[in-house]
């Protein structure tokens, strides 16, 4: 009893126990724990877990043996933990994890591991301003997954926007900022990419550990990056080879910059057909060498960046022709005050032109508000930037305008003296010289004063010159944009003046007048044009000419006589004419000009109509006739000077004939004749028949009818069943029948024909051409039909019979355009019908048809007139 009594409080006591004291359960399987050595001297913690459970505690055993609750963890945050709070190195530390579900709580493995000495992270910090400071390195160095892991007492509200928005700051005048950095890093960050995310790492002594994430994408890469480097790299070697560095002043570095942007870089607003991006990176600036404004204000940034100028991006609209479009462009620092840099302005001018303008560089607000351009609201006047950034009033003077109305003179020595009137603001004058108008222009000589004289110069040669004018800024020349209007000239020892040979030529107008040519040549300003009839002697001067003029044309002359002629030019020098040699002489005789033959034309099967155009001076025309192109020719007439057309007849049909005509006119009491027009042969020929119809015979058979044609002995008939097929010979008839009938054919068939002539010549048949073509179509004809009274109910209906009807079909309406209902069909030997149930009183329409049947189809004839009935 005794013993049943202690098991029975034993029992109670341990009971007691379950409902008094925290419930735990170890549960392994569900949650598993896992430690390593971590980061700050610490143990990094992870588990996993099969529970969907969103908070843990994570413990720590003590020295006595139970465990203290280190910190409670979302799920959230990630399955882990850091602790580093203050461990001792070489000391074993053991864990585990619990969470709690239904009110019981359930433990994870524990796990033991010694603590070790390990150091922090490189991108771990407890300084915003270095952390701020790693972030921006990341972002130099191209890098799209960045992480700050930043240890703090509370996590600050909006630490990594700012830390983000200070990255990209620009420093401006703080000398440690790299030109890499500052709005050249700004905008190399494509907008809307940027991913901003956070977590808790753990513990870092009394310290929360914070995980920090920058994800972001740029326009260009870390390879490209370098590249950029390397090429920005060789520029300043090159300006450091003309004497520009940093220690150089402001406007040396600005211009530089300008002038190297402006010669080296094409604007192009279209996408890279590489990447699809617009080409907006400094990148494309200095190594693809085009750009957008965009991409040229890059550039810029960075080679002025790096010569120590101070400037920034900045963007608006731009006003051209008429429109406004979004434009970018940089600003420079010069002497604490903003001037505007536009180096895209001038590139564009420069790919047009071949010229530097400085309208762009370094110019006030005003003179850049006066040309159309407008900052955006972020860097307008009145914005933060705007008061932060104020301009500048120093006038940096641009280029002179260009000289205007230049003029060329030979001197005596063969030297070219060029003039033109002064430009205002320019210092000095430059002449550039070329041997071809499009060709490249060479600065041959400069002066102070407005005449510049060519010293170089060939005799002979001709040169094309342009004038720039320049201005003196800050020890530049800076020439006009612009050249001068261009101007060429031939340089020549005006004490042996040149001239280019003349070559004439004299070529026979017609019976009276004699047409004389020759080339334009250099050194020539006019003409003198002489004529003899002897080629040594008794040349008298017909009429001087200018330099434009190349032909004369000598008139009044004799028929059939020759001529001899010479030109010679001269030009004024020195108020004196300055004659060249002589042409060569030629010579030429007058005759009449030949008569065109037009057209030989059939007139009827015997006779021609020959036609000619009239032939300038002449009397007379004879026309003449043969049976061969090169055979005999036989004189037909001789006809006066309005006449222009003669006819040719008797002759034999289908013969092939040949003519010619020529002219003549008195002169001195003998005919002078042309030479023989072209030949022209031609034949009569029958005229065609016309075809006038084919008609409708019977079912079987169509009528073929034809007109008669002149000299027509006979007429052939052919037929055929397609129009391009074989057409066979139906009949032969006399020059009187103008008709035939063609038989046995097949009903509802369509049948060609066409007609041809003839006549027996030397006992040969000469044929016309064929007749145009005709079809007809064979069909049954129309039945004809009455209607008489029957009954006072009924009509009767009668037609006639049609040969070749196999079949008759009649119809009734109660109007004469109603609508018409088949009463029935009939065989070949029904001729009536009678039609019932009728109205009295009322006037009823009926018409006939018939048919029959063709290769499966039933070819029918049109209907009977329509006949009608009063009941």
């Amino acid at each position: 009893m005794k013993k049943l009594g202690v098991l029975i409080l034993n029992t109670f006591i341990a009971l007691a126990l379950i409902f008094t004291l925290p419930f735990s359960v170890s549960a392994a399987e569900n949650i598993v724990l896992t430690a390593e050595i971590g980061r700050d001297s610490g143990i990094y913690l992870k588990w996993t877990s099969s529970e969907d459970v969103s908070k843990y505690t994570i413990l720590r055993k003590r020295d006595d043996g139970y465990y203290d609750g280190l910190a409670t963890r979302e799920s959230k945050y990630g399955l882990y933990y850091l602790d580093a709070s203050n461990l001792e190195v070489g000391k074993e530390y053991t864990y585990k994890v619990r969470y709690t579900k239904n009110g019981v709580n359930i433990d994870s493995n524990e796990v033991t591991i010694k603590c070790k000495e390990t150091p922090s992270e490189i991108n771990e910090f407890t300084s915003q301003e270095l952390a701020t400071k790693y972030l921006k390195n990341q972002l130099v160095n191209r890098n799209k997954d960045i992480t700050v892991i930043f240890n703090s007492n509370t996590f600050p509200s909006g630490l990594m926007q700012t830390m983000y928005e200070e990255a990209r700051k620009d420093l401006e005048q703080n000398i440690s900022s790299s030109a890499d950095e500052g709005d050249y890093l700004r905008y190399t960050i494509k907008p809307g990419t940027i991913k901003l995310s956070s977590g808790i790492d753990g513990k870092v002594g009394n310290l929360t550990s914070y995980t920090l994430n920058f994800k972001l994408d740029y326009y260009t890469t870390e390879n490209q990056e370098k590249e950029v480097d390397n090429k920005v790299a060789q520029i300043l070697d090159t300006f450091a080879k003309k004497g520009i560095t940093k220690e150089s002043n402001v406007y040396d570095k600005c211009k530089a910059v300008y002038d190297y942007l402006t010669l080296n870089v094409k604007y192009n607003n279209q996408k890279n057909p590489e990447t699809g991006e617009l080409m907006i990176t400094a990148y494309d600036s200095l190594i693809r060498k085009e750009a957008q404004c965009y991409g040229q204000t890059m550039g810029a940034y960075r080679l002025l960046k790096e010569l120590g100028v101070v400037n920034r991006r900045v963007d608006g609209k731009l006003k051209v022709d008429g429109k406004e479009i979004n434009h970018g462009w940089n600003i420079v620092l010069i002497d604490g005050k903003w001037y505007n840099f536009d180096v895209t302005a001038s590139a564009a001018y420069y790919e047009d032109t071949g010229s530097i303008t400085y309208k762009r560089f370094l110019k006030t607000y005003d003179d850049f508000k006066s040309n159309g351009y407008t900052l955006g609201s972020d860097y307008a006047l009145n914005s933060d930037f705007g008061r932060n950034h104020p301009y500048g009033n120093h006038v940096y003077e641009s280029e002179p305008n260009a000289p205007t109305d230049l003029k060329l003179e030979n001197l005596s020595d063969g030297s070219i003296k060029a003039t033109f009137p002064s430009v205002a603001g320019a210092d000095g004058y430059a002449l550039f010289r070329s041997t071809t108008a499009n060709g490249k222009f060479e600065n041959v000589k400069e002066s102070t004063t407005t005449t510049i004289t060519d010293n170089t110069t060939v005799s002979g040669t001709t040169y094309h010159y342009k004038v720039k004018s320049y201005k003196n800024i800050n020890d530049y020349k800076i020439y006009s944009s612009t050249y001068s209007g261009r101007r060429e000239i031939k340089a020549e020892d005006l004490n042996k003046p040149y001239f280019e040979p003349i070559t004439i030529k004299a070529t026979p107008v017609n019976y009276n007048s004699i047409n004389i040519t020759w080339n334009k040549a250099d050194g020539v300003t006019y003409y003198q044009v002489y004529r003899s009839e002897s080629p040594n002697s008794g040349y008298k001067l017909l009429g001087v000419y200018d330099e434009n003029t190349t032909s004369k044309l000598s008139t009044s002359l004799g028929v059939g006589k020759t001529y001899y002629y010479k030109v010679r030019g001269y030009r004024w020098i020195g108020g004196k004419r300055v004659y060249s040699p002589y042409s060569n002489v030629v010579s030429a005789t007058t005759k009449l000009s030949s008569p065109k033959l037009k057209s030989v034309t059939e007139r009827t099967y015997t006779t021609l109509n020959i036609n000619w155009e009239k032939a300038d001076g002449a009397q007379y025309y004879q026309v003449y006739r043969s049976t061969s192109e090169n055979g005999k020719y036989a004189l037909l007439g001789t006809y006066d000077e309005n006449t222009t057309s003669s006819l040719s007849r008797a002759l034999g049909p289908g013969q092939t004939y040949y003519y010619k005509v020529r002219s003549y006119r008195w002169v001195n009491g003998e005919r002078v004749f042309s030479s023989f027009s072209n030949i022209i042969s031609n034949s009569p020929k029958l005229t065609p028949p016309k075809l006038k119809s084919v008609e409708h015979d019977t079912y079987n058979s169509l009528k073929i009818n034809w007109e008669k044609a002149k000299g027509a002995q006979y007429y052939q008939v052919y037929r055929s069943t397609s129009e391009n097929g074989k057409y066979a010979l139906l009949g032969t008839y006399d020059e009187n029948t103008t008709s035939s009938l063609s038989r046995a054919l097949g009903p509802g068939q369509t049948y060609y024909y066409k007609v041809r002539s003839y006549r027996w010549v030397n006992g040969e048949r000469v044929f016309s051409k064929f007749s145009d073509l005709m079809t007809g179509k064979t069909r049954l004809p129309a039945p004809t039909a009455t209607v008489s009274p029957n009954t006072n109910s009924s009509l009767k209906v009668t037609w006639k019979k049609v040969d070749g009807a196999t079949y008759y079909q009649v119809y009734r309406s109660t109007s004469a355009n109603g609508n018409y209902v088949q009463l029935g069909t009939y065989d070949s030997e029904t001729t009536t019908k009678i039609s019932t149930s009728l109205a009295k009183g009322k006037t009823y329409y009926y018409k006939v048809r018939c048919y029959r049947w063709v290769k499966g189809n039933r070819e029918f004839s049109p209907f009977s007139e329509v006949v009608s009935r009063k009941v």
